[in-house]
């Protein structure tokens, strides 16, 4: 790679951050605001409901897509022919799975013994259709690091599904307001991909040797489906034992524990896994520039992340209290109550500590070795299922601290493994998380007394008063021990911001 490409790549990826990032604002923020208001509107009985249909879409999608979008930013840049292949193929997939999803609902309801899940299930599997039609356009935005566009889609997305559903939820439409907001969301972000990608695919009869263009996308999009699976079991069974095991509205509750923290800490990570992905897979033929953008990626992605599961822990209470009300501090169940509180503590750092090394994943898919990962992903269901299946006997309490123990555990694993895959000392992959996590201490040493000490006061001053000290103690920590992390995430959002300029000019 010559030093202009490098540096254009370079340019790409900086702006491309920086749009994705804008993405996430809008995107997520969008999705804050929706959660908050349907929280209010909606019970956990009819997050539960949605919840089964949410799970069994999560598990199927990647069969539906199975690994086509992956293997068009990894293979296509070599042979452009290859994206009219996976486009008429995710169609044909698409189909399947809708009609696979249709048969499959009065199935899947009875093994969660709810017969209301069958037409919601059924509702839901229309999406496999809808976002086959897109899945290519969005696939080549990203492999060419085009993140506004994409940035465009996913905005639209995002704001035509919250528009919708709160609607329909305020008219009294219950879960079916999120299903309807959840489909018409998919498609109009499946029709704003081709209104920004003037990419249009072949027509079928006119395409020469498709089958051949077919193996090699499945050939490759195989052993990334294999993965998906993988992370669907690991991240999802939590939510089949619970909705199994314990019942509907304790999913509802545990889905709205897991969500409030997954907005904000795997939106951080989105927010990286769209550019690494496409950057490490131009990066495949150069391992050192490789093994240093991951270690930026890592040092600027803690730095982030730890301040914001850290503080959601601490502030778990008056942020349930202010955002949701206190209908989710107390929630019947049965002849006892159950809380959104304690579940989103442990959540947020289960999720924080997963964070911390999801990009290495994409660093292995990017180099053409997602074998690596279905290893991983295989060793850590053997550990954690088990595990999640005594947790669950204990409540959705007891799942989310296992959740967050297992996690930590794996994390550190995954940096192990890590460092004999990518030929780097275990100190040199560490380094990283070094500042952000010293600082993260001291921010939990400043507020956790002082959260103990305000209880009493009023929930919204509690919240910004514990978030304007905990951010005050990790920024002065962070520019104590580590400016230079702080003046390159500066540095790097000039950047972004900077090309941004040209580009809107």
């Amino acid at each position: 790679m010559t030093n202009t490409q490098s540096a254009s790549l370079t340019e790409r990826s900086s702006t491309g951050t920086m749009w994705t990032g804008v993405s996430l604002v809008a995107g997520k923020g969008i999705v804050a605001v929706s959660t908050i208001v349907l929280g209010r509107v909606l019970d956990a009985q009819v997050f539960g409901l949605f919840g089964i249909g949410l799970l069994v879409i999560g598990y199927l999608q990647f069969l539906n897509d199975f690994g086509i979008a992956s293997a068009v930013i990894n293979l296509s840049g070599r042979d452009r022919r290859l994206a009219s292949v996976a486009f008429w193929l995710n169609i044909g997939l698409g189909v399947v799975m809708t009609a696979t999803t249709w048969f499959a609902a009065p199935l899947i309801a009875d093994f969660f013994n709810e017969d209301s899940a069958t037409a919601i299930v059924r509702g839901l599997g229309f999406v496999f259709l809808i976002r086959s039609v897109g899945a290519v356009h969005d696939a080549l935005l990203k492999r060419d690091l085009k993140m506004r566009s994409v940035t465009v889609a996913e905005t639209v997305t995002a704001f035509s599904k919250a528009l919708l559903t709160i609607g329909l939820a305020l008219a009294g439409f219950g879960v079916w307001s999120l299903v309807w907001g959840h489909l018409v969301g998919a498609l109009l972000g499946s029709i704003v991909f081709w209104l920004v990608n003037p990419w249009r695919p072949e027509r079928l009869a006119a395409m020469s040797n498709p089958v051949d263009g077919t193996k090699r996308l499945l050939g490759f999009g195989s052993q990334m489906t294999l993965i998906d699976i993988l992370g669907a079991v690991n991240k999802n069974v939590d939510y089949l034992l619970i909705g199994r095991g314990i019942g509907t509205v304790a999913l509802g509750v545990y889905t709205m524990a897991f969500r409030l923290p997954e907005l904000l800490i795997d939106g951080i990570n989105l927010v990286a896994a769209k550019v690494a992905f496409p950057l490490f897979s131009q990066l495949q033929d150069d391992k050192e520039k490789g093994r240093l953008a991951l270690r930026k990626m890592l040092r600027l992605v803690s730095a982030i992340v730890v301040p914001a599961g850290v503080g959601m822990a601490i502030v778990a209470e008056p942020l349930v209290r202010v955002a949701l009300g206190d209908k989710w501090i107390e929630v019947p169940f049965g002849d006892q109550v159950i809380s959104t509180v304690e579940p989103l503590r442990w959540l947020a750092l289960a999720l924080t500590a997963t964070a911390l090394t999801k990009n290495i994943g994409d660093l292995y898919k990017g180099y053409g070795r997602p074998g690596l990962l279905n290893i991983i992903g295989i060793v850590r269901a053997l550990f954690v299922v088990p595990i999640l299946i005594v947790a669950v006997r204990y409540g959705i309490n007891g799942v989310a601290i296992a959740q967050a123990v297992t996690a930590t555990i794996v994390s550190i694993f995954q940096v192990i493994v890590a460092s004999k895959v990518i030929g780097m000392k275990i100190s040199e992959l560490t380094a990283p998380y070094r500042t952000p996590l010293i600082a993260g201490a001291v921010m939990a040493a400043v507020t956790w007394p002082m959260a103990t000490v305000i209880v009493s006061w009023n929930p919204l001053i509690q919240l910004v008063a514990l978030t304007v000290t905990g951010a005050a103690a990790y920024g002065g920590t962070m520019y104590l021990f580590d400016r230079d992390l702080v003046n390159e995430g500066i540095t790097f959002a000039r950047a972004g911001l900077g090309r941004q300029a040209q580009v809107a000019n």
